[in-house]
Order: structure tokens, then C-alpha cells, then sequence
């Protein structure tokens, strides 16, 4: 179950990151020719990272209430969901918010092939 926590806290981490970095860019910045793309798209690629994040933390909470549910006892399992929601909004929105919005050039030179290849996924809802 920790495992899985993780997993949806690192997407979630991930894809918040990214968002913000996204929206701090400095005009004129040298970028890399993938991100330039991203850039471009900027439509797109806001769409991609915000159904990344909406199906990482929504389908990642359902699957974890269903596991809360089998492997916890029953004190736990309501309490569960406070926790992982504070873990949420804690460690897959305002830490990685602020790492993206200060380290915009890095996170995005570091995602820009991952988020060209979510807009070409995403390409039939965006």
C-alpha cells in the first residue's frame, strides 16, 4: 500500500511541477528544441498535464480507498483519506508548485519529450 501511495504522490508531484514550471518560463529563454514544441502547444500541453494529474490523483484515490478498505483496519479507514489527502495537497501540489515555478527552464528541459508524447496521447480530448 506504501508503494502505491508513493506512486500517486510522485505522478501527482509530477504533474504539478510541471504545470507550474510551464506558466513561470521566462519570455526569451534559450530552451531546447522539445521544449520550444511544448511551448508552442501551450494549449495542449496545459490540457495533457491537467488530465495526467486529474487521472493520477482521482483514479489513484479510488484504487486506494479500495486497498484502504481490504488492508486497514477499520479505525484506519477512516482516517485514511484525511491523511492521504493532506499527503496530496502537501507532496503532489505546493512543494512541487514551487520547485516547478523556480526551476521552470530545468523541469520543463527535463519533461518536454514526456509532455509531446501525453499531447500526442491526449491529442483525441485536447
Amino acid at each position: 500500500m506504501v508503494i502505491a501511495v508513493l506512486a500517486v504522490l510522485f505522478l501527482s508531484f509530477l504533474f504539478s511541477g510541471t504545470e507550474a514550471a510551464l506558466l513561470s518560463l521566462p519570455l526569451g529563454e534559450k530552451l531546447s528544441p522539445a521544449a520550444h514544441r511544448v511551448q508552442d502547444a501551450m494549449k495542449s500541453t496545459l490540457c495533457s498535464l491537467v488530465l495526467g494529474n486529474n487521472l493520477a490523483n482521482i483514479a489513484g484515490s479510488i484504487a486506494l480507498g479500495q486497498l484502504a478498505a481490504t488492508e486497514l483496519p477499520t479505525w484506519a479507514q477512516g482516517v485514511f483519506p484525511w491523511v492521504f489527502t493532506a499527503l496530496v495537497i502537501v507532496f503532489g501540489e505546493i512543494i512541487p508548485k514551487a520547485i516547478g515555478e523556480a526551476r521552470s527552464v530545468q523541469v520543463i528541459g527535463l519533461m518536454a519529450k514526456v509532455l509531446l508524447a501525453l499531447n500526442w496521447v491526449f491529442t483525441p480530448i485536447n
